[in-house]
């Protein structure tokens, strides 16, 4: 069974949220536990892209995108998927 999470404001209370979401996860309920984890590792992986970046180290920028591609899929956040394989193929 899966839960469909409209309301990231719930996950996410350090962060503005928009009335409207333009993307949306569909999270199986044995995996609702961990989004809040999943959404921090994100948003490290965020400062980490930025500082890899900054100092023009494009293998770091491909093995997070890997990374990111690898674990969105899983916990139903597609859309990270496709980010992360994004930033995967910028690497190169």
């Amino acid at each position: 069974m899966t839960v469909f999470l409209a309301v990231w404001s719930r996950l996410r209370r350090n962060a503005p949220v928009a009335d409207t979401l333009k993307y949306h996860a569909l999270v199986s309920k044995a995996l609702l536990g961990l989004i809040p984890t999943f959404l921090r590792n994100r948003r490290e992986e965020v400062e980490s892209l930025r500082r890899a970046l900054l100092a023009g180290d494009f293998d770091h920028v491909r093995y997070l995108g890997h990374r990111m591609r690898g674990v969105g899929g899983s916990y139903g956040f597609e859309y990270v998927s496709v980010l992360g394989r994004r930033l995967e193929e910028c690497g190169r």
